[in-house]
């Protein structure tokens, strides 16, 4: 916490331009879509729509065991369309090796860089032309871009999760581009040069793959970085059930990543405060889950049992009933620290208080379970896949 706080504190700064660049990067668009014949049509026709040349992008549609007419709506939008039909671990990141690896194949040398959005998304005109820019900067060997949501009036779930993608890029990813570390992907929006998954190819397997190839690209020396220029957005879910599947999957993950902060500790040099960075973040959400049951444990215990949590010593007149005003005030100072980082998030990246209030009131609830949730993680080996159902909405 008080790295993140010194990041938000240090790195806070506006969003610099990228320098005019000397080139157009030939770009591979890849989408990987599961059944999602509502959503893809739109997200292809807002590809379309890039003021970037179109013979400098191509879009490949990756119809990754589908049953619907995902497939279909690809070729009637000009999509390139390969359809996939994987039994042995069928998720994200083997959709993306099928992808990449038929590239390779297909359209040797032909490609500088890929760029991969998942189905349900909608791209501004500027994009790739950010894209372009970012990659020839100097800053970084892939891109990320600003993760806009496409619904969030629509209940106050999505209007939470709205607010932690804003706060996901004014505490974390600004801040890591100011500081010249590397930005962490989240899932979608993201761009990289070829040389990232060179010669091996896409590699990163997990239930949480972005986070995998963030990591693996740090330990390679690289960096990732952000703009809020390169704005694209994104369907949030509106039900309960369907926002605590999705986070569940991400906390599950998390645990399974962990591994990165030993290779982190190993390979620390060079770039040794880039590698704690990604020690911090593969261990954060393990630790705020450890910490958050140990201090609920404790209050308990001390305040069933009568005990004081400040000895007499060094509170003269306190008693085991100042561990009830100690633990409001915890709980209270923490929503509170929470509540003014996603109010500053929504500020700082230019949407109005009044449209996110229930996201702004409910974010420490959506930090909460997550910290929460990577718990029940560590009492289960497997993960079962439970899809997102998107309504297809066609702007923000």
């Amino acid at each position: 916490m008080l790295w993140l706080l010194v990041m938000i504190i240090v790195g806070h700064c506006k969003d610099k331009p990228f320098p005019e660049p000397s080139r157009r990067l030939k770009i591979g668009v890849i989408i990987c879509a599961r059944n999602e014949e509502s959503v893809v049509g739109n997200l292809i026709d807002s590809l379309k729509a890039q003021d970037y040349p179109a013979d400098s992008f191509e879009i490949f549609l990756i119809a990754h065991n589908c049953t619907d007419k995902t497939a279909e709506v690809g070729k009637e939008r000009g999509a390139v369309v390969w359809e996939a039909i994987q039994t042995d671990h069928p998720c994200k990141g083997t959709a993306l090796t099928f992808a990449i690896d038929k590239i390779r194949e297909e359209y040797p040398d032909q490609f500088d860089a890929y760029c991969i959005f998942d189905a349900d998304n909608l791209v501004d005109p500027g994009f790739l032309t950010e894209v372009n820019a970012g990659l020839q900067s100097g800053e970084a060997q892939a891109f990320l871009g600003f993760r806009d949501s496409i619904n969030p009036d629509d209940n106050w779930v999505a209007n939470m999760c709205a607010t932690h993608w804003l706060v996901v890029t004014r505490a974390y990813n600004m801040p890591r581009r100011r500081l010249g570390l590397s930005c962490f992907v989240e899932g979608t929006g993201f761009a990289f040069l070829k040389e990232c998954v060179e010669p091996e190819g896409w590699t990163a397997h997990s239930i949480t793959e972005d986070f995998e190839f963030t990591a693996k690209t740090i330990l390679k020396g690289k960096r990732i970085t952000h703009t809020l220029r390169a704005k694209f957005y994104d369907e949030q879910p509106t039900e309960f059930n369907a926002w605590l599947a999705q986070l569940y999957r991400w906390m599950f993950g998390a645990k399974k990543n962990t591994h990165f902060a030993g290779k982190a500790l190993a390979n620390l040099f060079p770039h040794p405060v880039q590698k704690m960075d990604l020690f911090w973040n593969a261990t954060a959400p393990l630790v705020a889950g450890l910490v958050t049951l140990a201090t609920t444990a404790v209050f308990i215990y001390a305040t069933a049992t009568q005990t004081p949590l400040i000895p007499q010593t060094l509170l003269p007149n306190s008693d085991w009933t100042f561990n009830l005003i100690l633990g409001v005030g915890a709980i209270l100072g923490s929503y509170l620290a929470m509540l003014i980082m996603a109010l500053l998030s929504v500020v700082y990246c230019g949407k109005p208080v009044r449209k996110y209030l229930r996201g702004i009131l409910t974010y420490p609830f959506f930090i909460l379970i997550a910290s929460l949730l990577v718990i029940v993680s560590l009492f289960n080996k497997e993960y079962r896949y439970i899809p997102l159902i998107h309504k297809g909405r066609k702007s923000s």
